[in-house]
């Protein structure tokens, strides 16, 4: 359940309807930080692991659902803010192979079997997105992002 919230945590712990306190916040942070890499979140460092209480556990369970449409909203905006505002129409037209994207982010959008953004908003909203098999793609699409902002981070930074 936890690795779920790891591509978005950074902006949902700022979300108002997360219901976690500051302790539960730094706690799951902590987990993350020392997540080693290519170890899943479940079996790594079970001191801080140990601290997730069943109630955690539910609070986390309760509010799947509101963290699903959230993600889900923030994974369309993200691909909006991927268009040029001046020809937005001949963006949502074109086919996601054309995008200037890396390819492994053209290829999780293709998992939605859409051929492009409009197709893909005739097809999806968020409440579909917050589905499975959907919402696993979503946190793909995320996951992939992020590294590809790391990595331009510490090329710009280094």
């Amino acid at each position: 359940m936890l690795a779920q919230y790891e591509p978005f945590w950074y902006e949902w712990i700022f979300y108002r309807f997360n219901e976690l306190n500051a302790d539960e916040i730094v706690l799951i942070t902590s987990i993350y930080k020392k997540k080693v890499i290519g170890q899943r979140v479940s079996t790594i460092n079970e001191p801080l692991q140990s601290r997730l209480t069943p109630e955690l556990l539910d609070k986390l369970k309760k509010t799947d659902h509101e963290y699903r449409l959230w993600a889900s909203n923030r994974f369309i905006f993200s691909l909006l803010r991927l268009t040029d505002s001046k020809n937005v129409q001949e963006f949502i037209a074109m086919p996601f192979h054309l995008w200037s994207i890396p390819d492994n982010l053209k290829t999780i959008l293709l998992k939605f079997e859409c051929m492009n953004l409009s197709h893909f908003f005739y097809q999806y909203d968020e409440k579909r997105l917050a589905e499975e098999p959907f919402f696993t793609h979503v946190l793909e699409y995320q996951k992939e992002s992020n590294k590809k902002r790391k990595a331009e981070y510490y090329m710009t930074n280094n």
